[in-house]
């Protein structure tokens, strides 16, 4: 894309993004697209014994409070001791 050219993005409903896709046989791609962003991590904690080093609503405090606020990088470390991002 040139710099300054700004993309058309037109709205199509997912029902016709699904139409379409299914006709061409890329039901998955569409499905990968529309469905559920949601990550589940319990097969990784089962097989492998991880636990992330911060749940989210820890992350989404530091966040609201990190950087912008009187924090120093000290108060953004985990209880591993590593400096949590």
């Amino acid at each position: 894309m040139r710099q300054g050219v700004l993309s058309r993005q037109e709205f199509v409903p997912v029902s016709w993004l699904k139409l379409a896709a299914a006709m061409v046989g890329k039901q998955d791609a569409a499905q990968r697209l529309c469905g559920s962003l949601q990550v589940d991590i319990e097969k990784t904690r089962r097989l492998l014994g991880w636990t992330p080093p911060l749940w989210l609503d820890e992350g989404l405090r530091r966040v609201a409070t990190g950087p912008m606020s009187s924090q120093s990088l000290d108060s953004l470390t985990c209880d591993s001791g590593k400096i949590c991002y």
